[in-house]
């Protein structure tokens, strides 16, 4: 990939500092392969865009939460951008009563239990550390822990 030219796209669609190319890159790197940036969307909308516009310019994306799961799984035969979910981290939606919550892929199971916890509810997961564990990372990569309770799954599974 060729230098600054290349991120042009993703330097019109997103803020300055939602598109990294410092040495912050090398916290995303996955099997000895580090991408040439790291993006954070704050929007779906904007996630699309982002995933769009590599699609377009023949890039290999990988999307990462806070990146602490990037050594599961296989190693990717090329990677070149990084699209971050760590700003798609909003509750949307908490019925208490019905015992539903909805919230983007980047909250963190941490997140999530400090607001049901207000309604005297949990997510009964325990993956490791969930303060870094985020959603879409958990149903993703199947990281919920003892399973004492079941495992995670989102609406459209």
């Amino acid at each position: 990939m060729s230098g600054t030219k290349s991120l042009a796209p993703f330097r019109e669609l997103l803020a300055a500092d939602a598109v990294i190319t410092s040495e912050t890159v090398c916290a995303f790197s996955c099997g000895g392969r580090t991408p040439h940036c790291v993006l954070f969307p704050d929007s779906v909308d904007l996630f699309r865009s982002c995933m769009t516009a590599a699609a377009q310019a023949g890039m290999s994306v990988m999307v990462v939460g806070t990146g602490a799961g990037l050594g599961l799984g296989n190693v990717p035969r090329q990677y070149d951008v990084a699209i971050s979910t760590r700003r798609l981290s909003r509750i949307i939606a908490h019925e208490a009563a019905d015992m539903t919550v909805t919230v983007e892929a980047g909250t963190t199971l941490a997140e999530v239990n400090a607001v049901l916890a207000h309604a005297g509810q949990h997510l009964p997961l325990d993956p490791p550390h969930p303060e870094l564990t985020t959603i879409g990372g958990l149903i993703a990569g199947d990281a919920s822990g003892r399973c004492a309770w079941g495992t995670a799954r989102c609406a459209t599974c």
